[in-house]
């Protein structure tokens, strides 16, 4: 049986992971301008990441203390994220390229370049939304437990 403070710190670095992850899928997304009705999906899907991994997070300690057979389950709905998790963020840092912040030329120009290379780019943007889906299936799965 797996140590159990190794285990909640597992949990807590997936979700630190889906934090990071959903943040920075926020800021891809609103950084391809002029595509929004196409992106209008992932966008919704990071959010309820978000909101997802927030409400475990804020519920688990709870969890742990009232009904810990039900915490397990919780903890292994999260861990199974961890794989999906990796390869959004792997997925996202191939995706955006740290470009330039400001109003100068060069900020324009990484603009129009995010906006001419969007049609290249959406055969992994669909990836990225299949990925948000599932993950944030499991991660309802795990809340579901709770009977929330």
């Amino acid at each position: 049986m797996a140590d159990p403070l190794s285990v909640a710190g597992l949990v807590t670095g997936v979700i630190s992971l889906g934090l990071q992850v959903a943040g920075g899928l926020t800021n891809y997304l609103d950084a391809v301008k002029g595509r929004s009705e196409d992106l209008r999906s992932a966008k919704q899907g990071a959010t309820d990441m978000r909101d997802l991994l927030l409400t475990i997070r804020d519920l688990l300690p709870q969890i742990e203390s009232n009904w810990p057979a039900s915490a397990t389950t919780v903890k292994r709905h999260v861990d199974s994220c961890h794989a999906e998790l990796g390869a959004l963020h792997a997925l996202l840092s191939e995706l955006s390229q740290p470009g330039p912040s400001g109003s100068g030329l060069r900020s324009k120009m990484t603009d129009a370049k995010m906006k001419l290379s969007y049609p290249f780019e959406r055969p992994k943007i669909s990836r990225l939304e299949e990925r948000l889906k599932k993950v944030n299936s499991a991660l309802q799965t795990a809340l579901q437990v709770t009977d929330l």
